[in-house]
């Protein structure tokens, strides 16, 4: 994803609406024209990928075992601002927080197992990369309420289309604070230990943002909102021989706002 397709996508879903929406109708009167409130984010796919494999080499020779796991949070918080234009559009501006973490482990068997030996018989030199990071996320969205009704949507009640709406923008995140601890243990029984951090592959990346939600609204100007959005990373965030995090990214959140 380059810079010009991310200011194009911005100036699409920004500012030619925009265009229109300045004469536009504005008469519903239970919706604030700026509301603040919060919105917490889980995501039912993992922020990591991960897998095991062996490869050898044979200079020197050697033979190494990959592993990896992750009990990334799965769930994140933050603040959200949204500025409705009409009873249709609305612009607005989120900060979401989360934690994540992998640890991946590389085991080196170096030499040939000796021959007289029905196992093999090397001792193992193991490496443990364990590193914790902040994420975050800042998702600048263009929101649609009210879907019209349409042959394709004709089941749907159309009480349930004007709760409705779709979203659409761009997400920029940055990686804060990575902590990572690597153990080291050698084949002849000593030990060393560093923090040296990892270097995240992108810690600054920007997403595609498409989701889709209900709106409610009561007597009191207070508004929920379930949403499913779909995220596309420009790359991954973090990456070794064994793990890697998504580029494709779903998650489910829950909105309240005043």
């Amino acid at each position: 994803m380059t810079l010009g397709i991310v200011r194009k996508t911005a100036f699409c879903v920004w500012f030619v609406p925009a265009i229109f929406l300045f004469a536009a109708d504005d008469s519903e009167p239970l919706i604030r024209r700026l509301s603040f409130g919060v919105r917490g984010e889980a995501f039912p796919l993992r922020l990591f990928n991960i897998h095991d494999f062996e490869t050898s080499t044979t200079q020197p020779i050697a033979d190494y075992t990959y592993s990896a796991s992750t009990s990334s949070s799965k769930v994140g918080l933050g603040p959200t601002a949204e500025y409705r234009w009409t009873n249709h559009w609305s612009f607005g501006v989120e900060l979401n927080f989360h934690h994540a973490d992998y640890q991946g482990t590389i085991v080196e068997l170096s030499g040939l197992p000796g021959s007289n030996s029905p196992t093999d018989n090397r001792l193992p030199t193991t490496t443990t990369d364990t590193t914790q990071a902040n994420y975050w996320d800042i998702p600048l969205l263009a929101h649609y309420y009210g879907l019209p009704p349409r042959s394709y949507l004709a089941r749907i009640p159309q009480k349930w289309l004007n709760r409705m709406y779709v979203s659409a923008g761009l997400e920029f995140q940055h990686v804060g604070r990575v902590r990572t601890g690597n153990a080291i243990s050698y084949a002849d029984g000593s030990t060393a230990y560093n923090e040296i951090p990892d270097k995240p592959h992108l810690g600054n990346q920007p997403g595609l943002v498409v989701g889709i939600g209900l709106r409610f609204i009561d007597e009191f100007h207070i508004k929920v909102t379930p949403e499913i959005r779909f995220i596309r990373w420009e790359g991954a965030t973090f990456q070794g021989p064994s793990y890697h995090s998504v580029v494709n990214q779903l998650e489910g959140g829950l909105g309240l706002s005043f």
